[in-house]
């Protein structure tokens, strides 16, 4: 995980094993840091982290590995104050490790905070799955979050049925590979957007929240289909 601060002309390199707090990660496993986003301060981190063991086939680039949220209140603290890549080439001691927002999840991913910097937007499943892809929840986080405990609330529930139209008429939940989660996105404070695949169709949805992580209107996605 590389950030560079251009205005200071400095830069900090995190290993994903050395940002992980003791027990995250297996023996011998890789942690993979992925798609960061700033936190309300500017000066932290909120990135999703893939756990991978030693090696396993099918679980390299696939969304099926664990993968949970972490947030790195700052990056400059630890990393010394010269200018120039001085930190990458006289690196500072070992910084404290990030915080785990959702250590009860199987899976969270592709953190989005929003606009006011009140709610974080992740997709999210709670148990293990076994392929490629999955369908998957929206939840959202108020932001900070306490000190003490996690806790997310369900925007978009999994959908269990498949629906009789795959036009973008009738929302089939979320459901994708990289690209599908990935477009998660705030419109404005109070709405997400995403895409969603059924059969051959890629649809665009949006969906109602509240600043503190609550979904009005039931949770239930729009759709604005294209094919």
């Amino acid at each position: 995980l590389v950030a560079w601060d251009w205005r200071a002309d400095r830069l900090r390199v995190c290993k994903g094993e050395d940002l992980l707090p003791d027990g995250d990660l297996s023996e011998g496993g890789v942690a993979v840091p992925a798609h960061p986003c700033f936190d309300e301060a500017g000066g932290g981190l909120i990135f999703a982290c893939h756990s991978l063991p030693p090696w396993r086939p099918g679980l390299s680039a696939c969304l099926n590995r664990p993968t949970r949220l972490y947030h790195l209140p700052s990056l400059w603290e630890a990393a010394g104050g010269g200018a120039g890549g001085e930190e990458a080439a006289a690196p500072a001691a070992k910084a404290a490790p990030a915080r785990c927002l959702t250590p009860s999840l199987y899976f969270a991913h592709m953190p989005r905070l929003s606009p006011d910097g009140r709610t974080l937007a992740f997709a999210a499943r709670e148990g293990e799955f076994r392929s490629h892809s999955a369908g998957f929840e929206l939840r959202t986080m108020a932001w900070p979050p306490p000190e003490a405990g996690h806790g997310s609330a369900t925007l978009v529930p999994i959908v269990r049925g498949f629906p009789a139209a795959t036009d973008g008429s009738s929302f089939a939940g979320l459901f994708g590979f990289h690209d599908e989660l990935a477009s998660l996105a705030w419109l404005d404070e109070a709405t997400l957007v995403f895409h969603s695949v059924a059969g051959a169709t890629k649809s665009t949805f949006t969906v109602a929240a509240t600043g503190r992580g609550e979904a009005t209107g039931g949770g239930e996605a729009t759709g604005r289909g294209e094919a």
